[in-house]
C-alpha cells in the first residue's frame, strides 16, 4: 500500500458513497457501533473515509461504520480522503489494509473472513 504524502481531504455528501461490495461480506452490511455513534454524534468524522474513485464512482474503502453511521444521524457531509488505486485486485488489498487493526474488535468470522482473503 502507497501512503498518501499530502493527502487531500474533501467533504461530500453520503449519498455520493458507494461502499466497496467485500466490506459489506467481509463485515456485515449493518454493525452496531454505540461508542463510534456517541462520538461521530458529539464530535463528528475525527478520521477521514478512504475512498478510491477508480472507475468513476466513490467507493468506500475504508469507513463503512462511519458511513452508516453518518446517514442514520442524516449528516449532510462526510470527511473522505481519495487513495490511489489501479485495479480491482489492489482496491481489495487496500480493503484489507485499511481494516487490518480496525477499532472496535472483531467477530470471529470476520477474522475468519479476512483470512481466507489473505491467503
Amino acid at each position: 500500500m502507497s501512503e498518501v504524502q499530502n493527502p487531500v481531504i474533501v467533504y461530500i455528501s453520503p449519498a455520493e458513497l458507494v461502499v466497496h461490495p467485500k466490506l459489506i461480506e467481509i463485515y456485515g452490511e449493518n454493525e452496531e457501533r454505540p461508542a463510534l455513534e456517541k462520538s461521530i454524534s458529539e464530535k463528528g468524522i475525527l478520521e477521514s473515509l478512504k475512498v478510491s474513485a477508480r472507475t468513476g464512482v466513490n467507493v468506500v474503502l475504508a469507513g463503512k461504520c462511519r458511513l452508516q453511521i453518518a446517514r442514520q444521524l442524516g449528516i449532510s457531509t462526510v470527511k473522505v480522503e481519495f487513495v490511489e488505486s489501479g485495479s480491482p485486485e489492489e482496491d481489495l488489498k487496500l480493503v484489507l489494509d485499511f481494516n487490518l487493526h480496525r477499532e472496535g474488535g472483531k467477530t470471529h468470522y470476520q477474522k475468519f473472513h479476512e483470512g481466507q482473503y489473505w491467503e
